[in-house]
């Protein structure tokens, strides 16, 4: 390699509905990037199932790549990849992708997916190993759903890689699973940090479907030759894992080194949650449904999820005539409704009319009728709900962990829209710091940095942030009045039973 080029690193970020390539290098001690490619990720309807196409996703990765190449003199150092949790494919012991990972909108979850996985091992039991969130599509699920169906992929040989981990192993060639999904996967055991036999056992699944567990920073490997051929790459890179979970990334990516932040990763889902020196487990958070799972450095995430950007999304498509901008100001200027929506009800999970479902549920819930092809209306009444249930699960999960926090980082894509942003801080009474945009990308390039050396400390992830970054402040306003829309919404529209949890099980403050 030429040592004049400029030496980068590629992070590939894998979301539920576009797909990233950013390039990062340091510059004068800030992180300089790049977006050098997009692509969509929507999946495909196969015979019977929606599928994640991920073959080509990683022909979308090697086109992104060598267009990039062709364009810029660069050494590319390293590539890793990271995106959404829960799902999976199989790979057998030959190394043949038997099952591709199948899309959490397009399975069949119906209730029943609860009563068949609390007849072989109690939820509370489950909790007790590895503190993670029920919902109707986790890991878990999935392979209980694969599991009555008789699938026959489900056998003996096949080991589980998640999403990030498919392309490392198309990539390299190692099949391992990193430690932030592992441990995200409802098959885990947090004390003893590995793969809980007692879970497969009570399931019946295969324990070879316990894939080794890497590290984030760790070197998998390097680009298989033929791959950086068609690259058009005389070398070939190191693949270093960063979290594959593209939430633990983004949390990585919070500009500040003290510990009374909390974060809200804002795109399809809205991720929330704190980093903890340990995972968070009692009675009281499998009540909530709060969940653990690894970040960076051996640190612990314990968060939530709950919709975000989703509904807001949906509605796009039939309000196609407007872009998200005009949505946003025209939610700015409509009148006050105090009518709310919980954004996890079922309703919302997968509607064929997003905005119907919002009219309709409101009428049941309300008795009001409102036009659902009047985007600022019903714009407004999506926006204020996010931002009051962001506000209860924040209030809630600092109930849980005893933390004492002071301000909350908003990071992703959503962390743009203004509105939301100052809806959010009025609600919780905090201020609300943005400006990490494309926080997942940035937390994988700050784990290749680290992986490769160019960063050794905590403290050199954060100082490099705090150079680069630039925060945008919203102060809390009107805080009497969004207290009383605090409690309209938990009176009129909150359902603790709800496609995030399966089961009401939180006894109100």
């Amino acid at each position: 390699m030429d040592d004049l080029k400029r030496q980068v690193h590629i992070a590939v970020d894998i979301g539920a509905s576009t797909g990233r390539l950013i390039v990062g290098w340091i510059n004068d001690g800030q992180l300089c990037t790049e977006e050098i490619h997009r692509f969509v990720t929507e999946d495909v309807f196969v015979i019977q199932d929606r599928i994640r196409d991920v073959y080509r996703y990683y022909e979308e990765i090697i086109q992104g790549i060598k267009q990039y190449t062709k364009q810029n003199q660069v050494q590319i150092i390293s590539i890793g990849v990271d995106a959404f949790g829960s799902d999976f494919g199989l790979i057998d012991k030959d190394g043949n992708l038997l099952l591709l990972p199948k899309s959490y909108r397009g399975l069949t979850f119906d209730d029943d997916i609860f009563q068949l996985a609390d007849g072989c091992m109690e939820p509370w039991e489950i909790y007790q190993y590895n503190g993670n969130q029920c919902m109707l599509s986790d890991t878990l699920h999935q392979l209980v759903r694969l599991k009555e169906k008789g699938d026959c992929r489900l056998r003996d040989g096949c080991q589980i890689l998640f999403v990030a981990d498919i392309f490392h192993y198309l990539l390299c060639g190692n099949r391992g699973v990193e430690h932030s999904l592992s441990s995200y996967s409802r098959l885990w055991n947090q004390k003893t940090n590995g793969w809980e036999n007692a879970i497969f056992k009570a399931f019946d699944l295969p324990l070879t479907l316990q894939s080794n567990v890497i590290q984030c920073t760790e070197t998998l490997g390097y680009v298989h030759a033929q791959t950086a051929a068609d690259m058009e790459l005389s070398y070939c890179p190191k693949v270093i894992a960063p979290c594959s979970h593209d939430t633990a990334c983004a949390a990585f990516a919070v500009p500040d080194d003290g510990e009374d932040w909390m974060f809200i990763s804002s795109g399809t889902w809205s991720l929330i949650g704190m980093e903890t020196r340990n995972p968070v487990i009692s009675r009281e958070g499998w009540e909530f449904n709060a969940s653990n799972s690894s970040m960076p450095l051996h640190s612990n995430m314990f968060k939530k999820i709950v919709t975000g950007m989703w509904i807001v999304q949906m509605c796009h498509k039939r309000w196609e005539t407007y872009t998200f901008e005009d949505i946003v100001r025209l939610a700015t200027q409509a009148k006050e409704t105090n009518l709310y929506i919980d954004p996890d009800h079922i309703d919302f999970y997968r509607p064929s009319d997003m905005p119907l479902a919002i009219s309709r549920n409101i009428e049941r819930r309300y008795g009001i009728k409102i036009n659902p092809y009047l985007p600022g209306p019903i714009a407004k009444i999506v926006f204020e709900s996010l931002a009051l249930k962001y506000c209860l699960t924040i209030r809630r999960l600092i109930l849980l962990s005893g933390k004492n926090i002071k301000k909350v980082y908003v990071l992703g894509g959503g962390s743009k829209n203004a509105l939301l942003n100052q809806y959010t801080a009025n609600a919780l009474g905090l201020p609300v710091l943005t400006g990490v945009t494309e926080a997942s990308s940035v937390g994988n390039l700050l784990c290749q940095l680290y992986g490769e050396g160019l960063l050794k400390s905590r403290k050199d992830v954060k100082d490099i942030l705090k150079r680069t970054y630039p925060l945008t402040t919203y102060m809390p306003e009107d805080t009497g009045k969004w207290k009383e829309k605090f409690e309209d919404f938990m009176r009129d529209a909150y359902e603790p039973l709800n496609v995030c949890s399966g089961r009401k099980f939180w006894k109100e403050f």
